[in-house]
């Protein structure tokens, strides 16, 4: 891979009160030597239980790959943001976090248009971002993202609890959201596993997506069944691209990287 110059840096913002970390991973000259002008943004969105750390190398690599800047940041209550405070543990948490706290993220950061990349969680908030500012958007692609509530995604969460209380699950995610840990996780696990979210569904707002969509999936995910994939390529209201990936399990991002990395850079460059 070529070592194109980046400059990488972390900073913090506020956005409705609270402290939210943000990385940065930017193009200030090109192959050249020359100041690279405003090439486009990518802002990659992480999943429920994810922040900017855990996506490790990837957030730099894609920046190399297809030349655009790239924006990480850790949601509200995770990694090196603020702590998550009651008022945002509701059933609604993912709306809230397309509709009212990413506008204002990219407004702080300067961004008015973007490429969203989101995993998981994070790949239903960019696709309902999409659908309410289409104007921002300039393409989106998503990983493993959920547009319903189904029996694969209760049973994962489930293990994912029996873990949390008799394994080691903590511990390893405390070590990257430290004081957040409890917090996020009891949240996540226990709105996805009441009753009142079992209805949970944003497959009507998926017609407004108009901006061009590249969903991934791994064919051994635990947290999804394949419908949901289907759902977001079927109903999406503009170009949509699909793609399972086999032996590939709820991140495609890490466990298959050369095959998320080419599609993705193949959709970025054309749509750019």
């Amino acid at each position: 891979m070529p070592q194109v110059p980046l400059e990488i840096n972390g900073s913090e913002i506020d956005v409705h009160g609270h402290r939210l970390f943000v990385k940065w991973f930017r193009h200030a000259v090109d192959d050249h030597g020359e100041k690279k002008q405003d090439p486009p943004v990518v802002v990659m969105l992480h999943e429920g239980l994810g922040c900017v750390e855990m996506l490790r190398d990837v957030p730099e690599k894609i920046a190399r790959l297809t030349g655009c800047n790239v924006m990480a940041y850790d949601r509200l209550g995770h990694g090196c943001s603020d702590r998550l405070p009651k008022s945002h543990v509701h059933n609604e948490y993912i709306l809230d976090e397309a509709w009212k706290f990413l506008p204002e993220v990219l407004d702080q950061c300067d961004i008015p248009k973007a490429f969203l990349w989101g995993h998981s969680d994070g790949g239903s908030m960019a696709l309902l971002f999409a659908g309410r500012f289409p104007q921002r958007v300039s393409g989106v692609i998503t990983e493993a993202a959920h547009v319903y509530v189904d029996s694969l995604t209760v049973q994962g969460i489930k293990t994912a609890v029996k873990a949390w209380e008799a394994g080691n699950l903590r511990e390893k995610l405390a070590k990257y959201h430290g004081k957040n840990v409890d917090g996020i996780f009891h949240r996540w696990s226990t709105i996805w596993l009441s009753d009142t979210f079992a209805q949970w569904n944003i497959e009507a707002f998926l017609k407004d997506v108009t901006a061009p969509v590249l969903a991934f999936q791994g064919a051994d995910d635990h947290y999804g069944e394949p419908g949901q994939l289907m759902s977001i390529s079927e109903k999406t209201g503009g170009s949509s691209q699909r793609v399972m990936i086999p032996g590939c399990g709820h991140i495609p991002h890490l466990q298959a990287f050369d095959a998320v990395a080419s599609k993705a850079v193949e959709f970025i460059k054309f749509y750019a």
